[in-house]
Protein backbone atom coordinates (compact mmCIF):
# COMPACT_ATOMS: atom_id res chain seq x y z
CA UNK A 1 0.00 0.00 0.00
CA UNK A 2 3.05 2.18 0.97
CA UNK A 3 3.86 1.97 -2.65
CA UNK A 4 0.41 2.94 -3.84
CA UNK A 5 0.55 5.76 -2.38
CA UNK A 6 4.24 7.04 -3.14
CA UNK A 7 3.21 6.18 -6.85
CA UNK A 8 -0.14 8.52 -6.22
CA UNK A 9 1.43 11.17 -4.65
CA UNK A 10 4.59 11.49 -7.33
CA UNK A 11 1.55 11.05 -9.98
CA UNK A 12 -0.09 13.90 -8.40
CA UNK A 13 3.17 15.99 -8.54
CA UNK A 14 3.69 15.16 -12.01
CA UNK A 15 0.13 16.68 -13.16
CA UNK A 16 0.89 19.54 -10.82
CA UNK A 17 -1.68 18.89 -8.41
CA UNK A 18 0.35 18.92 -5.54
CA UNK A 19 3.99 20.26 -4.07
CA UNK A 20 7.04 17.79 -4.03
CA UNK A 21 6.41 18.13 0.10
CA UNK A 22 3.86 15.31 -0.51
CA UNK A 23 6.14 13.11 -2.36
CA UNK A 24 8.80 13.85 0.02
CA UNK A 25 5.98 12.72 2.97
CA UNK A 26 4.93 9.72 1.33
CA UNK A 27 8.62 8.35 0.38
CA UNK A 28 9.90 9.09 4.31
CA UNK A 29 6.33 7.08 5.39
CA UNK A 30 7.13 4.27 3.15
CA UNK A 31 10.86 4.01 4.01
CA UNK A 32 9.75 3.83 7.60
CA UNK A 33 7.23 1.11 7.10
CA UNK A 34 10.26 -0.67 5.17
CA UNK A 35 12.21 -0.34 8.50
CA UNK A 36 9.77 -1.62 10.97
CA UNK A 37 8.63 -4.62 8.52
CA UNK A 38 12.20 -5.41 8.38
CA UNK A 39 12.64 -5.17 12.37
CA UNK A 40 10.10 -7.10 12.84
CA UNK A 41 11.19 -9.99 10.60
CA UNK A 42 14.64 -10.24 12.73
CA UNK A 43 12.66 -10.21 15.65
CA UNK A 44 10.51 -13.07 14.56
CA UNK A 45 13.83 -15.16 13.63
CA UNK A 46 15.19 -14.30 16.73
CA UNK A 47 12.43 -15.54 19.39
CA UNK A 48 12.25 -18.68 16.51
CA UNK A 49 15.94 -19.32 17.37
CA UNK A 50 15.92 -18.35 21.10
CA UNK A 51 12.26 -20.86 21.57
CA UNK A 52 13.87 -23.74 19.50
CA UNK A 53 17.41 -23.36 21.99
CA UNK A 54 15.16 -23.38 24.93
CA UNK A 55 13.24 -26.10 23.72
CA UNK A 56 16.56 -28.01 23.12
CA UNK A 57 16.13 -28.94 19.26
CA UNK A 58 18.17 -28.83 17.04
CA UNK A 59 18.35 -26.24 14.05
CA UNK A 60 18.02 -27.68 10.21
CA UNK A 61 19.80 -24.38 8.43
CA UNK A 62 19.11 -26.29 5.23
CA UNK A 63 14.94 -26.13 6.05
CA UNK A 64 15.38 -22.64 6.19
CA UNK A 65 14.01 -20.52 3.29
CA UNK A 66 16.70 -18.54 1.45
CA UNK A 67 17.10 -14.73 2.11
CA UNK A 68 15.72 -13.86 -1.46
CA UNK A 69 12.23 -15.47 -0.75
CA UNK A 70 12.03 -13.85 3.13
CA UNK A 71 12.59 -11.11 1.22
CA UNK A 72 10.32 -11.42 -1.72
CA UNK A 73 7.54 -13.10 0.36
CA UNK A 74 7.26 -9.58 1.98
CA UNK A 75 4.66 -8.80 4.29
CA UNK A 76 1.74 -10.47 1.80
CA UNK A 77 0.16 -12.39 5.14
CA UNK A 78 1.99 -15.44 5.24
CA UNK A 79 0.76 -16.16 8.81
CA UNK A 80 2.01 -19.73 9.26
CA UNK A 81 5.41 -20.12 7.64
CA UNK A 82 7.25 -24.06 7.64
CA UNK A 83 9.08 -24.28 11.29
CA UNK A 84 12.90 -25.08 10.55
CA UNK A 85 13.74 -26.90 13.34
CA UNK A 86 13.55 -30.63 13.76
CA UNK A 87 12.44 -32.75 16.77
Amino acid sequence: MNDRLLSLARTRYDGGITTYLEVVVAEATALTNRRAAVDLLTRRMTASVDLVKALGGGWDASALPSAGAVLSRGSDGEKNPEPAVRP
